[in-house]
């Protein structure tokens, strides 16, 4: 299709500014007054077509129905929304000015934009789109020879590319259904999921690999979860290239992404066999490292699941009780009645030491403080913060050593476990 300027003809002013411009009547008081819109009369108008054939300059389409659906000849999946409002724009034209059909090529209706052919009931249209109007936001169209002005809306509705239909959404993943997910790369795999919740202050997720330990609800939260619920598969194509990583998530049902080549600021993602285009910014959580997904409180247990907590250093051991429930705790310290706000405050420091990385297959030496909980079901669980060198201990909690923390963190919690169980 030849591209039109503009047009800005006399005869395109005239028209216009007699059929369609907005005009303004005056009031004797001194008030401007719109005029009332005029009315929209009918240029064509069909029930229903058996096909519609769209072509552009770089498009060609063809839509087809079939029974009360319609499709794109070719296209195996494309938007049903967007298609059904293609074909409500190309079977109504309304209008509020005709013009005259002899100046076809003053409207650029001679080499048109854009022809639209409607095969109805064995009776074939023609609808041309062709150049823009100077004095109004219009098309200059005709359709079975009638010309007449086209609102830019509908012109807009009806030139779309391909890409158009078939970039929708095919997925909607819901945060809140999801229960697990897992990030495989060569050469690690994180899976987390949501545990069973005993208290309500608890954490919610866990990681079952490569470690098992509480998981970083904060950034799967603020990055996993908006990251996953973003994807869409809204853009067919793409270059997939190498499999970098494979995105498992649970929800609702399972959904498998296999991650591949990015480029241009987006990524490309195979999921049932098909390539899609995601923005990369929506997958750069499978990019974080392992330690990011990590709840760093590494000796964190709920005050409501023990019924003891056994602290040693320095060859002494001291022990917090715990009786009642949440709101109305009571504490023994050392067996002897406790404050209950300086008993929660002393329990907060045991379980609120942080990780300062992951361990690395450091040598250990002596325990430097032991942390045993007692749990009301008559299990037991032991932190150990064993030394590595004069600035960094090791956190062995039963059997498994997974982070380090700063010594002096740990010095410091003596200090208060001192200062809580020598009150008076």
């Amino acid at each position: 299709m030849k591209k039109r300027g503009i047009i800005t003809g006399v005869a395109a002013i005239v028209a216009l500014t007699a059929g369609i411009a907005v005009l303004t009547r005056y009031n004797p008081e001194g008030e401007s007054v719109p005029s009332a819109p005029r009315e929209q009369k009918t240029v064509l108008e069909l029930a229903q077509a058996d096909s519609i054939t769209l072509i552009s300059e770089d498009t060609e389409l063809v839509f087809i129905r079939s029974g009360e659906d319609w499709t794109i000849d070719g296209v195996s999946e494309a938007s049903k929304q967007k298609i059904s409002s293609f074909v409500q724009n190309a079977l109504s034209y309304k209008t509020e000015a005709f013009i005259d059909a002899d100046n076809a090529e003053e409207y650029g209706l001679d080499a048109p934009d854009a022809v639209i052919e409607i095969s109805s009931g064995g009776e074939e249209h023609i609808v041309k789109i062709g150049a823009k109007s100077a004095v109004a936001d219009a098309y200059f169209a005709s359709a079975d020879g009638t010309a007449f002005v086209m609102a830019s809306t509908q012109r807009d509705a009806l030139l779309k590319d391909l890409e158009y239909y078939t970039s929708y959404g095919r997925i909607a993943i819901n945060s809140d259904t999801i229960t697990a997910f897992k990030i495989e790369h060569s050469d690690r795999t994180i899976e987390a999921y949501i545990r069973d919740i005993t208290n309500f202050e608890g954490n919610v997720w866990q990681m079952r690999s490569p470690y098992d330990t509480l998981a970083n609800d904060s950034f799967i939260d603020s990055d996993v979860l908006p990251g996953i619920c973003a994807l869409s598969l809204s853009l067919e194509g793409g270059e997939l290239g190498d499999v970098r990583t494979v995105l498992t998530v649970t929800a609702d049902k399972e959904y498998k992404f296999e991650i591949g080549r990015e480029s241009g600021g987006y990524v490309t993602v195979r999921y049932e066999g098909k390539l899609y285009r995601e923005p990369s910014q929506n997958l750069q959580f499978t990019d974080a490292e392992t330690y990011t997904y990590m709840n760093k409180l590494v000796a964190y247990t709920h005050i409501n699941d023990i019924s003891s907590c056994t602290v040693e250093y320095d060859g002494a051991v001291h022990m917090i009780e715990v009786s009642g429930d949440d709101g109305s705790f009571r504490f023994k310290a050392d067996g002897k009645k406790a404050d209950a706000d300086i008993s929660r405050s002393a329990y907060m420091a045991v379980i609120g030491v942080t990780a300062t990385g992951l361990y690395n297959n450091e040598k250990t030496g002596d325990t430097v403080l032991a942390v045993t909980y007692s749990f009301k079901d008559g299990s037991s669980s032991k932190v150990e913060y064993k030394l590595i060198n004069e600035y960094t201990v090791a956190v062995k909690r039963d059997s498994d050593i997974i982070f380090v923390t700063g010594l002096a963190d740990i010095n410091s919690l003596k200090q208060k476990m001192d200062q809580y169980f020598n009150q008076e």
